[in-house]
C-alpha cells in the first residue's frame, strides 16, 4: 500500500533564497515518509517550506504509523484549481503506485476543461 497526497498552495507561500522571478508556476515539490520506497517524480520540498492543514495531518499520520506515503505539493499562481494547475500533476500519474489506476484517455484534457469550467460557474457569486 502507498498513500499519495495531492495538494496546492499559492506560489507566494514558497520560500527560497533564489530570486522568485526564476520560478515558473505551477511547479511540483514532494515530501515522503521514511517508509516510502518510491522515488518522487519531482524534487523534494526544501526547508523552511512547510505543508499545511489536512495534507500535513495525513502525511504525519502515515509517518507515525509507518505507512508509505508521498505528498505532492503544487505551487501555483492562481487562487483556485484551473486546467494548467491540474495538468501540473500529470507526472504523478506515471508513478509506480498510480500506474495501475490510470487509464490513457485521449480526451482527458477536454474532460478536465469541462470539470474546471463547471467548478468556476458554481463558485462565482456574481453569476
Amino acid at each position: 500500500m502507498q498513500v499519495t497526497i495531492l495538494t496546492c498552495r499559492h506560489v507566494t507561500d514558497y520560500k527560497t533564497p533564489e530570486s522568485t522571478s526564476s520560478l515558473h508556476p505551477p511547479f511540483l515539490k514532494a515530501l515522503k515518509t521514511q517508509t516510502s520506497k518510491e522515488s518522487p517524480c519531482c524534487s523534494l520540498l526544501e526547508q523552511p517550506n512547510i505543508v499545511h492543514d489536512l495534507p500535513a495531518a495525513v502525511l504525519s499520520y502515515c509517518q507515525v504509523w509507518k505507512i508509505p506515503a508521498i505528498l505532492y505539493l503544487c505551487y501555483t499562481d492562481v487562487m483556485k484549481l484551473d486546467l494548467i494547475t491540474a495538468e501540473a500533476f500529470k507526472p504523478v500519474l506515471s508513478s509506480r503506485s498510480l500506474k495501475g489506476l490510470v487509464k490513457n484517455i485521449p480526451q482527458s484534457t477536454e474532460i478536465l476543461k469541462k470539470l474546471v469550467a463547471t467548478n468556476e460557474v458554481q463558485s462565482n457569486i456574481y453569476t
